[in-house]
């Protein structure tokens, strides 16, 4: 079994490299840079935030071959914190207006980027149920590559009835001259 440290420090070390080494201000602000021309991931989930303050998480984190499972309640921030990755995943860029290609159909919106564009994300798309009301889930596909690492990612955020049910990401990174990590994370909001 793993040391929990060892886990944390593994986790928030493959983040780091995963969301290209920025830090971001932990509250929301005004941007003028976003638009709302796709779907508006960011703010879906900070307005979730308030109304899963106190809630417990069961979680499965696999980094490589290493498994660790638990269960914690999280406050807002510490809630901000977990779906930080679905959070970056927002389009809503003024410099990516013009980036993605949108198809809709019946039950489905898909954003893909388009060929030659410059995104980190390369396709975002949100799932309705049969009335094509309620939200039923978000996926995102995320890549990055530099002169030192390379990194993918991709997420699924399942809603029931409103409320952010769970959560899945998967995710590899490859740093100059470092063995492939891979990290996958489950996550039950437990009501």
């Amino acid at each position: 079994m793993i040391k929990k440290y060892k886990v944390l420090w593994a986790f928030l070390l493959f983040t780091h490299v995963l969301l290209g080494c920025r830090q971001e201000e932990e509250k929301p602000f005004s941007n003028p840079t976003q638009i709302e021309q796709y779907f508006p991931l960011k703010a879906f989930i900070e307005d979730k935030l308030p109304e899963m303050d106190g809630l417990e998480v069961e979680k499965s984190l696999r980094l490589g071959e290493n498994e660790e499972k638990s269960r914690q309640v999280f406050d807002q921030e510490a809630w901000r914190r977990e779906l930080d990755i679905f959070i970056h995943a927002d389009i809503n860029k003024a410099s990516l207006a013009d980036a993605y290609h949108t198809v809709e159909d019946q039950n489905s919106k898909a954003h893909s980027l388009k060929e030659g564009e410059k995104g980190e994300v390369r396709l975002l798309k949100i799932f309705w149920g049969e009335d094509k009301q309620d939200l039923d889930s978000i996926y995102f596909v995320r890549e990055k590559s530099t002169l030192f690492y390379s990194s993918f990612a991709e997420g699924t955020l399942v809603i029931y009835e409103g409320q952010i049910h769970n959560y899945k990401v998967y995710g590899e990174q490859k740093v100059w001259f470092l063995p492939n990590n891979r990290m996958y994370l489950e996550g039950r909001v437990i009501r």
